[in-house]
This record gives structure tokens, sequence and C-alpha cells, in this order.
């Protein structure tokens, strides 16, 4: 198509679509594209520019695919269950209690247009028969009521008037009137409601454009309050660079930190437009998905050039310290006191340094150098007091490393000082504070002290009140992620008033002088342990920016490669709360072979499928995977065998270690024909570092881990070094390979771990030094008999 027919076709297209678009003032222009054939001719002509100095340059090359169907509005939908909302056992309301309820946020850039909710309700026998009217309320706003009359679990759905719904929503459950005359008190559990946790609320509207402002980052990828799991997109060329993949891996990490408890996932594409939110990474000048990049290092943000109201962030740089500094730039922007910010759409490059990590500090990990105050472990918006009668657990969540070891049979100590309400309707006998860590019921605190002089010293008018307690917790019960959970009980006195139920002006106080107490702990473990990486990523978490790290990748890893990398990465976030800055990324063999020497001081992060053979077959040397053909099998041991080295092979005989698992692994493994998964050895480049393997048989199956991940039934059956995923999330796990133990003990301890841990050469080992000793001790005795004999004759002779 010669210019003068493209010229004729487009003068002609504007005359008869003029009226069909608005002022661009208008509101509405915003949803408005040009008809496909127009469009077609702007894509084979001249590049698109924007009305913002947009840096674009578009083409229709095969592999960008454009969208040209008129976009008004973007769907907006979400279905927010009890259990996302904190509460996967739901909501239990018993006889005497008025009220109940939880709070929810919506997202900040969208806008609901309808909205209903779902609650399914059961009832005790006791409860049923008495038809309770139940009265469901919104913001204070009644949505309706329902009569509870059934004892099977029945559908309730209430239409949500949109106007009702804010930022930040309460939903209220009150039992409408009393049920009896004398306010009836009921401990027993046959008189309850339940709101099982599978409840829902189901939104639906329409996403609303933000601003082409970097200050509101993370926003739009990331929005504070919302309540379902985050999804980001990244583009990247065909072919990208170490240093890409590193300033990606790097953001992925920060997006894991803000999702928190909601987690995030990645897509990626190569030199694809996604129609959503993305981030751009690449050098100056480079073209992505159709797009050239500007000639300016920087970030900015820009409008998605066809797809309403989608924002694109471009990272332009070239090594790694200037994707570093554009990153802590973007995620936490420092400005000179004298420099004014005109163009809040652009980020210029700004040195910034970041200390290096040291052993055991990530941010979100407990001290266990010092008592650790419960209110140090308190999130935005929570407190240490609890009001009135009715009311929620405290929840305490914290982190520790995962490789605590109490030494010497220590214990933790969680000390509480609280304090009851002074009421006289308190049942004083039956009510207490409980206390559990992490679903454990560890106690129950009474109101006053116990004992007979205590009980005594009270009916002359003295003061028997506990007010504090020391609770030893089992090192057993302590993981990596943790959740101290205080319940004050209270119960009440059978002639308690009604009025007491609605008296607010009371509270039960968790003290701030409160602690745990972790420093009898040691960092003390065998490894490797696959329910440590997937818990806490660890060992890598060690040095939480991962300066003791190196993720290895195929020379071309896939897109499904990097995407399972990144959601790694978003896991490590998210458990340490630190951004990791400062790993080494290595692309291929070439790359690890000249490496090799830098690799000896690390542990080794591997994503790869099964696919790239040659990559892996050299990193698994003198492990226990193998590969037969393009299959993968588990090296079986035997008795005696010097795989990995002849010291490792006496290691495995002396100590028992005949690997009895390896033979049923192998044939899982070679009959499973799809699956994912993680493998774990000693690294090959150093024999006192771990390495890692995130793996599948193929790109599909490796696409899959992070939704596996999100169940916590598959993350608490993760283990070993070799876990299987298979199918519908079956999974299998295996201890197959040689082991080391890691941590800052003493060698006596590790001789004593030794032997606790092998029964059987504790006994031989045993056995052998009292023949020794025996041996010795005899020849001494021989010795002293014969020098006896040999003095007694020479007395005798004389």
């Amino acid at each position: 198509m010669n210019n003068f027919t493209k010229v004729l076709l487009l003068t002609s297209a504007l005359a008869f679509s003029t009226h069909g678009f608005a002022d661009e003032n208008d509101a509405n222009a915003k949803n408005k594209e040009l008809p496909q054939a127009l469009q077609e001719i702007l894509l084979n002509s001249t590049p698109l520019e924007q009305n913002e100095n947009y840096f674009t340059e578009l083409s229709s090359s095969d592999n960008f695919n454009v969208n040209t169907q008129e976009k008004k509005d973007v769907a907006y939908n979400a279905e927010i269950t009890f259990e996302k909302l904190g509460f996967p056992q739901g909501i239990t309301m018993t006889l005497g209690q008025k009220q109940s309820g939880l709070n929810f946020t919506l997202p900040t850039d969208k806008i609901i247009t309808k909205s209903k909710l779902e609650l399914f309700i059961s009832a005790t026998e006791n409860m049923a028969q008495k038809s309770p009217h139940f009265t469901v309320l919104l913001n204070n706003q009644e949505l309706g009521s329902i009569v509870i009359s059934n004892v099977e679990t029945s559908s309730y759905e209430l239409n949500v008037p949109s106007e009702y719904l804010s930022q930040e929503n309460s939903l209220t459950f009150e039992i409408e009137e009393d049920l009896s005359a004398d306010c009836q008190i009921d401990y027993t559990g046959f008189n309850e409601i339940s709101i099982e946790g599978n409840s829902f609320l189901s939104v639906e509207g329409n996403a609303l454009e933000i601003d082409s402002d970097l200050t509101l980052f993370p926003l739009p990828f990331f929005d504070k309050y919302e309540i379902s799991k985050g999804k980001v997109e990244y583009v990247f060329s065909k072919k990208p660079k170490a240093a890409v993949i590193k300033a990606a891996h790097m953001l992925a990490s920060f997006f894991g930190d803000k999702a928190d408890y909601r987690g995030i996932q990645f897509k990626v594409s190569y030199d694809k437009l996604p129609h959503n939110h993305s981030i751009f990474f690449g050098a100056p000048n480079e073209k992505i998905a159709g797009i050239s990049l500007p000639e300016k290092k920087g970030v900015y943000i820009r409008n998605n050039p066809y797809f309403y109201p989608y924002k694109i962030i471009f990272l332009v740089a070239e090594t790694d310290d200037e994707f570093a500094n554009e990153l802590l730039q973007l995620c936490d922007p420092i400005f000179s006191p004298n420099e004014k910010l005109v163009d809040v759409s652009y980020y210029p490059v700004y040195a910034r340094t970041v200390a290096e990590s040291t052993a055991y500090d990530a941010p979100k990990w407990i001290s266990t150098n010092r008592k650790v105050y419960l209110r140090e472990l308190l999130k935005s918006g929570q407190s240490l007091t609890t009001k009135g009668f009715w009311h929620n657990s405290i929840h305490l969540p914290f982190r520790t490393a995962p490789d605590l070891y109490m030494m010497y049979d220590g214990q933790a100590d969680l000390y509480v000082s609280y304090e009851f309400p002074a009421e006289k309707e308190l049942d004083e006998r039956n009510s207490g504070l409980n206390v559990s860590l992490s679903g454990i019921f560890l106690d129950k605190l009474p109101v006053n002290k116990k004992g007979l002089l205590e009980n005594m010293w009270r009916l002359f008018g003295g003061n028997a009140r506990q007010t504090y307690r020391h609770v030893q917790l089992d090192p057993s019960y302590i993981y990596g992620e943790n959740d101290i959970e205080l319940y004050f009980d209270l119960r009440l006195n059978n002639n308690a008033p009604c009025s007491v139920f609605e008296n607010q002006n009371i509270k039960s106080v968790i003290d701030s002088s409160s602690y745990i107490d972790l420093t009898q702990s040691v960092h003390y473990s065998r490894l490797p342990n696959l329910s440590y990486f997937v818990g806490a990523s660890f060992p890598f978490s060690k040095y939480a920016d991962y300066s003791r790290t190196a993720v290895l990748l195929p020379e071309n890893p896939s897109e499904n490669e990097l995407k399972a990398l990144f959601d790694m990465a978003a896991r490590s976030g998210e458990a340490t709360g630190e951004i990791i800055s400062k790993p080494m990324v290595l692309l291929g063999l070439n790359d690890v072979r000249d490496h090799e020497e830098e690799l000896q001081e690390k542990d080794i992060l591997i994503v790869s499928t099964l696919i790239n053979k040659d990559f892996l077959s050299v990193l698994f040397r003198n492990s226990a995977f193998t590969f037969n053909g393009f299959e993968l099998n588990i090296y079986d041991y035997g008795i005696l065998n010097f795989r990995g080295g002849v010291m490792r092979g006496l290691e495995r005989l002396f100590s028992g270690d005949f690997r009895n698992q390896n033979a049923d692994a192998n044939r899982y493994v070679r009959t499973s024909l799809a699956w994912r998964g993680f493998l774990s050895m000693l690294s090959p480049f150093d024999s006192e570092k771990i390495a890692v393997v995130v793996t599948a048989t193929d790109d599909k199956e490796i696409a899959k881990l992070s939704d596996d991940l999100d169940d916590p039934q598959v993350n608490r059956e993760v283990g070993g070094d070799l876990t299987v995923i298979s199918g519908d999330k079956r999974v299998v796990k295996y201890t197959v390979g040689d082991f080391i133990y890691s941590g800052n003990v003493s060698t006596l301890f590790k001789i004593m771990h030794f032997a606790g841990e092998h029964i059987l050469w504790l006994a031989i080992f045993s056995v052998f030094i009292v023949m020794m000793l025996s041996l010795i001790i005899s020849k001494i005795l021989q010795k002293r008999a014969v020098r006896r004999l040999e003095e007694g004759g020479y007395h005798k002779s004389e």
C-alpha cells in the first residue's frame, strides 16, 4: 500500500468517524479507541505518539499481535472467603453472645457495582429449636435478617448494595433478640450458631485508571487493600541477559515482602505485550514487544499504548549496579532536600548503596540474642488489649530461622503478664487466659493464684490475683513460621445481668512487659532439608540479601522457568522481609565454568526443567541424582559405595546409612510420566554448601509449583532431599543423598549429637572402649600382682 493510498484512507476514515469521538476532556473519551481499520493503517505507517511525550515506537512484527477490540471497561470480580480473612474455621456464636464479626478491605483502583454475600450457616439442635433471628450488617447498614431453624448447613444469599461498601469495611453478625427472659449463658457448646469458613462475599465492578505516577508504586501492581493473591507480569527481550534477570529477581522479592500473607505470582513474556499492567526490563534503545525503550536510563511509567486502563513501567539500564540503583529508588524513593520532583513519571538513576547482610539478620526473623517483647510482634492496627466480654483472640505471628536448636534439653520461655477485668460478674474460677502456639494449646492461665494459702488469703479480703506466668515452649513446637494466640476466656456467673454483655467499658490487658525468649537456642540442623526451603527459602535466606547464593539457569531459560524463579524469590521476600539484592546469576554451563572458584563459597539455587539434561548432569555430579538417557534416576548406593568420595562412602558405612529409600524413589520417578518438585544435594562445587534444584519434567509442569505451594497441606508434606508433586497435588518425599550438619556449635557437641543419632555405633564404640580399658587395667593389675609376689618371695627368703 503506497503512501498516497494510506493518506486517502486515513482522511476518509477520519471524516466518517469524527462524530463518534467525544471531546478529549470528556471523561468517557478515555474508553474510546480508534476503529480497527484506522489502527491497522497507523501501525503500518507511523509510530503512535501519546500526549505525555511517549517514547514508544510500535510495529506490527510477527510476535506483536495487537488487540484492536474496543475496550470501554475492564471487568473486575473477586470472591472473598472468610478463610482468606483469617477465619478458616468460620465464626461461632453461642447463647448469650450478641455480636460477632470481621473486617475486610477492597482495592483502591476498583469500583464495585454489584455484590452479594453468601453465608453457609448451621446450628446445634438446641439452638435451632429456638429459631433465633440472625441479623447481618455491613458498616452498620442492615443487609437482612435470617431465621435460623436448620441443624444442617444451609445457604443464605444476601444482596449487598454497592453504596454500602467502602475501602475499609466491617461485617457484623447479631442475634437480634434475647432468647430467654433471664439471658441464659451457655458454655457447653449445645447452643451455637456456626458460619462456615467457606462463606464468601462476591464483588463485581470495573478497574479504574490511575495516574502515571511512580510515587504511587507498588500501585497498580500491588494494592495493600487487595485481599486476593497478586499477579505481576514481566516482559523481556527474546534472550534476556543475566543483569536483567537479576533485576527482575530482586523486584520479585520486594513484591513478595509487600504481599505478605496474600501471596503473589508472576507471569513472564518474551517480546509480547500483555493485556495487563506490566514491567519491562531492558537496555537503552532496545526494542521489546514492538516498543523502543528510551535512550536515557532510568525508570518510566506510561500508559499501555493499546490496552486501557493498564500501565507499563520501564526499567532501562545496562549493568547490575544500574538496575539495582533504579529498583532501590523505585521501591524506596529518596530525594535530596533541594530536589524538586517535577516529573513523577520518571526517576533518573541515583547511586545507592546497601549494606551486605550478616547471618540470620532477616528483618522478619525475631532475635535469638535477646528477649523479644510481644509488643514488637504487633502489626498495624493490632493491640494487646481486648474490650468487652466477647472478643476475638490476639494473634501474634512471628518468624524464626528454621534451623533453631535447643541445647541440652533447653526450652524457650514465653513470659505473659496479664490483667483480667475487676468485674463482680466474672466467674473467676472458670475464666482464664488461653495460650496457644501455632494451633497447639499450651496452658490456661488462671485469674487467681492457686493453692490453699492463696484461697484463705482471698477469703480474708486479700489480693490473690495471678498477674504473670512463665510458659515453657517445647522446641519441637517452634518452626520457621509461628503464631502466638492469646484468648481471654471470660466466663460470667449464672446470675449476671443482660447489660453485662453490652458493656464495652471493660478491658482485658496483656502487659507490654510480656516477652518471648529464645536465647537458649543455637543454629544447628541437618541439611539438605527441603521443608526449610519451601518454608523460609533456607539456607539461601541465612544471608537475606542472597550475598552467599548463586542462581544457576540454563543458557536460554524458558518463560516458565523464569516464572518459577521469581515465584521462589517472592516467597523469600515474604519469609525474610528483605530484598534479594546481591545474588550471583549465571546462565548456562559456560558461565558456570568461568566462575567455579567463586561458586565454592556459595549455596546454589538451580531452576531448570529436566529437558536441559546437559546442563543438569554436570551439576548433579557426585550426587544421588543421575540421568539415564533423558530420564532422571536415583542412584542406588548399596552397602559400600564411594560415590562422592572415599570419606563419604566410609561415613555412610559406619553410620549405617544404606539409603533404603533410593530404590523406591527411583521406581517412583521413573514410572511418573509428568511431575514437578524439588531436589537438594551437597553443592557440586563445595561439599560444605547446599544446592537446591527447582525442576519438573517439562515447562508446563514447572509453572504449577507456585499454586502447589499456596496449599498449606502441600507445604507441610515437602521434606527430605527429594520431593515429587504429581497430578492433583500428590506429594511424595524421600531422603536419598548425602548430608551435612551445619550450625554454630562446638565440635564436642557435634560428636555427642552424632552418637545420639546412631545408637548402634555408640554401643559398638562403647564396647570397644570398655574392652580397651579392661585390657589396659588387666595389664596394670597383672604387673602389680607380679610385683607383689616378687616382693613377698623376697621377704620369705630372708
